[in-house]
């Protein structure tokens, strides 16, 4: 299956969206009950990514519910295609998560799609520059949201953002 990536970044005023394809191979076993364990998987994203972050001398991100809510909610719209496969709706995103949290610095989103487990994500995403970027970026809260469509692909979106204590 063909590992596709995408990422955008939100500083202040500055978006910056781009695509990134690589040929990354996920596994085929996320079919079934393993399926419905997204909650695991969502956690274990995080793992591995505040595992990368720790390991470059970077603070752990810490997971938010605001955040998961908008993170989930995107995966399920692309997994459903009512939005296609990307970054639509990012800034609304942002702005719902800046409502209920408050003064925000900035953003950034990592998007994934594939018959992936967590690591495989990681990993697609630490190879691409622009994905790496956001997962060592000064932010502090996290969360990762994963649906599956009905042909069994899994979308995984992981919302960065930074707030100022």
């Amino acid at each position: 299956m063909l590992f596709s990536l995408l990422f955008k970044t939100v500083k202040l005023s500055l978006i910056t969206l781009a695509f990134v394809g690589n040929g990354c191979i996920g596994t085929d076993t996320l079919h079934g009950p393993a399926a419905t364990n997204f909650a695991k998987m969502e956690k274990d994203v995080l793992y591995y990514i505040n595992l990368h972050r720790t390991g470059m001398g970077l603070a752990p991100l810490q997971w938010d519910k605001t955040i998961y809510t908008e993170a989930v909610e995107h995966s399920n719209d692309m997994a459903k295609h009512r939005v296609v496969f990307g970054h639509a709706g990012f800034d609304n995103r942002f702005n719902a998560i800046k409502s209920k949290l408050g003064y925000l610095r900035g953003g950034a989103e990592n998007v994934a799609l594939g018959h992936l487990d967590a690591q495989a994500v990681v990993n697609g995403w630490l190879h691409s520059p622009g994905h790496k970027k956001n997962i060592e970026g000064n932010y502090n809260l996290t969360a990762i949201g994963i649906a599956q469509s009905n042909d069994g692909n899994l979308y995984f979106t992981q919302i960065f953002i930074y707030k100022p204590n």
